[in-house]
């Protein structure tokens, strides 16, 4: 599977607008599909590959959080430093393959 990122003005708009995405965060619909679904201007390939990602500790805790980052950093091909530090290549990550498993808390919206 090739690795993707979101484009930089998309990570802004999300961060900017999020109390307008609360629906979205509460539902079990992928957050970026239902929230772009109108637009094709927000998502971009990467030259990083994966085969397949590991299963990650949906734990919160320092020791689950370093072991996730290992196995992920061992599945994705390539991956530089830069690249890792990248918040657009996270930001698709967690809201769409990884989904299952870096669920947000359900967000209040009062």
């Amino acid at each position: 599977m090739r690795i993707k990122y979101l484009k930089e003005a998309v990570v802004l708009e999300l961060r900017e607008n999020v109390s307008n995405a609360v629906a979205f965060y509460n539902s079990d619909t992928p957050l970026l599909e239902a929230y772009f679904k109108d637009r094709t201007d927000w998502l971009c390939d990467s030259s990083l590959t994966v085969e397949s990602l590991p299963e990650l500790d949906p734990e919160d805790n320092g020791a689950s959080e370093a072991a996730n980052a290992v196995a992920l950093h061992k599945s994705i091909v390539g991956l530089s430093p830069s690249q890792a530090a990248d918040e657009r290549l996270w930001t698709w990550l967690a809201r769409f393959p990884l989904l299952g498993t870096t669920q947000f808390p359900r967000l209040k919206t009062t």
